[in-house]
């Protein structure tokens, strides 16, 4: 039986609010794109009745909003009572989609895929984080982000762009880019930034100096999935090390340590979001 869940009537002016600080209206073509729905879906979303879970969580993702704090308790305790990680793993008997859009059958979801969606799920979708593109000048090697955008939703293909996080406090940075290709690879820490322990405030990755890297360039075209976890303490993970010397793509039993990680510590701070490299 498929898993259902439905916005909490107390909840509704959160949302309402959430809703109206994007500038959306309640069916928004820009808000059904991104979270892969319909019309007639988001009119129940609004009404309080059940909807898909991927469905209802990928709305209230793209409103920047947890949707634990949002969905009707008592309707998700009586269905069943779950864990987070319960309820992705019933994600991922059903069908999903691929980047492009077309139908990916559980059966051909590899176990990285199904990890990766059990890491955005304990994610808060965030713009503390993101892209900027930069100009260079070559005499002194000094970058500049271009001030008419800020963290970019797109960048164009082959672009030299830095990634910049606000930390709210200090911490240790863990940050995974998941390719369009469907790799899962850390950029810090890494050769782009080696060192990960790092004040409040705005980041600039890459590390340049010590990096010998300047930039970071845009060089496969399709969506970009970032993850940022921030945590207060060195993380015990034994592939930090490794990945310090080349950005390492993460296997299924690194994600699985690095979830039993988060799932052990509750200060630990996880924050997603996502860009497209295009053509133009």
């Amino acid at each position: 039986m498929a898993v259902t869940l439905k916005l909490a009537a107390s909840r509704l002016e959160m949302v309402d609010q959430a809703r109206r600080k994007k500038g959306w209206t309640k069916t928004s073509e820009d808000w059904r794109k991104a979270a892969e729905t319909s019309v007639a879906t988001l009119k129940r979303f609004w009404m309080g009745k059940p909807i898909q879970q991927d469905t209802f969580i990928n709305l209230c993702q793209e409103l920047g909003l947890n949707w634990e704090d949002v969905v009707d308790t008592g309707e998700l305790e009586s269905s069943r009572s779950s864990t987070l990680d319960e309820l992705w793993e019933q994600l991922s008997d059903k069908a999903t989609r691929n980047i492009d859009g077309s139908l990916l059958e559980p059966k051909q979801l590899s176990e990285v895929d199904q990890l990766w969606q059990r890491l955005t799920a304990k994610a808060i979708v965030t713009r503390k984080m993101g892209p900027v593109l930069v100009t260079a000048n070559l005499s002194t090697l000094g970058m500049r982000p271009r001030q008419a955008h800020h963290y970019l939703d797109t960048v164009p293909l082959n672009s030299d762009i830095l990634f910049k996080v606000n930390l709210d406090q200090k911490g240790y940075l863990i940050l995974l880019e998941r390719e369009p290709s469907g790799a899962v690879c850390c950029l810090c820490p890494s050769e782009y930034a080696p060192e990960f322990c790092f004040d409040a405030g705005e980041i600039t990755l890459p590390q340049y100096p010590p990096s010998p890297y300047p930039t970071f360039t845009a060089t496969e075209l399709g969506q970009e999935q970032m993850v940022a976890v921030i945590s207060p303490k060195k993380p015990p993970l034994d592939w930090l090390e490794i990945s310090q010397q080349e950005a390492l793509e993460l296997n299924q039993n690194q994600i699985k340590a690095l979830l039993e990680y988060i799932d052990r510590n509750s200060k630990a701070e996880v924050l997603y979001t996502k860009y497209l490299v295009t053509a133009e």
